[in-house]
């Protein structure tokens, strides 16, 4: 009989099966240290890293109250609930962003041993295994989401630890345990619920057992036998109410693409499909590697479809003796999340080749992936000293580029934290306690970013609807004194809008306000008028043309403050 992939009635995977998992004295030192070296690098750079504005409005989201005004909130936002609520006992514990931090920085560091488990169980030698994990340790775009106020980290260590029990399914499902599959189903969940990028690689892992089961027999046979020892129906309904629950979850809030800020990674209306996609793979692949590949080269975007083609090729040819399926897994997975993100990409739901944040589901199967060159290099070698060379050298190479990019600008950073700051002093130096005060929706965080900054603030809403959108009455009580903020939801940006006027003169009418105040800040430097005076002449043109009268005029850095009146 011709054995297509892995003979599951007499196997031919060497080793133990459980060896990932059982650490020698010298594999726990070595991981010990590079758990050190890589908590020592989240930590100091947490420390010395100032939060970023996405940070502070997931801080913002943590610290809302009561709950069912935290879960209206964000319920207007575009990622999904599990980080929001993690924070806010964490917020609760003290003031210091490290708090929120911990969100990110505890999954980062043990996704540096989990790194380090998955490379064990592609049957990888134990140099390179070690070698995974301490590229994850050093890597700048790790670190940065490891100290991020954001979702990334925790959802890269889910599908790490998924795909470590997946790994197990696709090799030997006859030695599944029904504790292992629990576990597998609860890293599924918590991937789904903390970022939905991680559809791309657990789809992957779908795709691939489908393969499997279609281009190998004895996978197949194996696979339903232990399905009916098991009977894993809890499991099964389980997982699938769950991941049905976060696409319900995701139609029914805000999320229905690629925000205007990235419609950059977005095939422009006059490009080809393929200068697209070709553009876009070395801009996705250029995020982690040491140096940037040319945009318009074929070349990378053509080695990916011989890789392609090659791995279609060895999975499906006929063999006379079984091979392992590990060894393919992270290479297919990888093709499978770059297809799909391109393909998401041209449906302009997801952006290609964007920030790292946003593409950081693929750099732990990148890493895996190069390093099966190196395993296949290494296992050449017959002293385990050389082995041990080679992947020491390769490690000092990652440090001297990992020390290159520490040594540039924060990855995804942008530099607005000190003078959105300055929003919160200019109102408390201007605005006298108990006058309105209208914000945008992304002035509104800044606000809270400079409160938060300079001893924070408590607030109580007033929610209400008008016909020109919906509005908050917030009081915002600060060390100061108590402001009345007038939130505009129907508006993300005030600088762009050409219906400001009315839309303020509108608002003031409602609300009954003879005057009030209106702070705006700049979000982008194209934003920040080149020529103030003339920017302040047709502000107060336009202001005018409403019925409205503008004077104390004031600005500050990124923004500006100024009070208008209505007869």
């Amino acid at each position: 009989m011709e054995v297509r992939r892995i003979s599951f009635e007499n196997t031919q995977v060497t080793g133990n099966v459980d060896a990932p998992f059982e650490l020698s004295a010298h594999d726990f030192v070595l991981q010990a240290l590079m758990l050190c070296v890589g908590a020592t690098l989240h930590v100091g750079c947490a420390a010395n890293w100032g939060a970023g504005y996405d940070e502070f409005w997931h801080l913002y989201y943590g610290e809302v109250e009561p709950f069912w005004y935290f879960w209206r909130e964000i319920g207007q936002d575009t990622h999904p609930p599990l980080t929001y609520l993690l924070l806010r006992p964490l917020t609760d514990a003290g003031a210091d962003p490290l708090w929120g931090r911990l969100t990110s920085l505890v999954p980062g560091v043990l996704s540096i041993l989990l790194m380090f488990l998955v490379s064990r169980a592609m049957g990888m030698t134990r140099a390179v295994s070690h070698l995974a994990a301490f590229l994850l340790s050093v890597s700048c775009a790790a670190v940065s989401m490891g100290i991020s106020v954001r979702s990334y980290a925790l959802a890269t260590l889910a599908v790490l630890g998924a795909f470590c029990i997946w790994l197990r399914i696709i090799t030997r499902p006859d030695l599944v345990s029904r504790a292992q599959l629990r576990l597998f189903v609860l890293a599924c969940l918590v991937a789904a619920w903390s970022h939905y990028a991680t559809a791309f690689p657990l789809v992957g892992m779908l795709a691939l057992t489908v393969w499997e089961c279609a281009t190998c027999a004895g996978f197949r046979r194996s696979l339903q036998r232990r399905v009916r020892e098991l009977r894993p129906w809890p499991e099964t309904v389980l997982l699938v109410l769950g991941l049905a629950a976060v696409a319900v979850y995701a139609m029914s809030t805000r999320y229905v693409g690629v925000t205007n800020q990235l419609s950059e990674f977005l095939p422009k209306q006059d490009q080809g499909l393929l200068d697209f996609a070709v553009r876009g793979i070395n801009r996705e692949l250029s995020l982690f590697l040491p140096s940037t590949l040319p945009e318009d080269s074929f070349v990378v975007p053509a080695l990916l479809a011989l890789a392609c083609l090659a791995w279609t090729v060895w999975h499906t040819r006929p063999r006379a003796r079984a091979r392992d399926p590990r060894r393919g897994a992270a290479p297919g997975i990888l093709l499978l999340i770059l297809a799909a993100i391109l393909a998401a990409a041209v449906l302009k739901k997801y952006p290609l080749g964007g920030l790292v944040r946003h593409q950081y589901v693929i750099f732990p199967f990148l890493i895996l992936s190069g390093l099966l060159v190196v395993d296949l290099a290494v296992r050449r070698m017959r002293q385990t000293s050389s082995r041990w060379l080679v992947c020491g050298v390769l490690a000092a190479l990652s440090v001297w580029s990992s020390w290159r990019a520490f040594d540039g600008p924060r990855l995804d950073d942008f530099p607005h934290r000190p003078p959105w700051t300055a929003a919160h002093r200019e109102l408390v130096d201007a605005v006298t306690p108990g006058e309105t005060v209208y914000v945008s929706g992304f002035t509104y965080i800044a606000l809270y970013q400079g409160a938060r900054d300079d001893g924070g603030w408590t607030w109580q809403a007033d929610l209400r609807d008008s016909a020109g959108g919906p509005h908050e009455v917030i009081q915002a009580h600060l060390p100061v004194g108590t402001f009345r903020v007038l939130r505009d939801r129907s508006r993300w940006s005030a600088v762009a809008e050409g219906d400001q006027p009315g839309r303020l003169r509108g608002l003031m009418q409602l609300e009954d306000l003879r005057s009030l105040w209106v702070l705006k800040c700049f979000q982008w430097n194209a934003d920040i008028p080149r020529d103030r005076v003339d920017h302040f002449a047709r502000l107060r043109s336009d202001l005018e043309q409403a019925g409205l009268s503008v004077y104390d005029h004031r600005w500050f850095p990124r923004g500006e403050l100024f009070r208008v009146s209505r007869p």
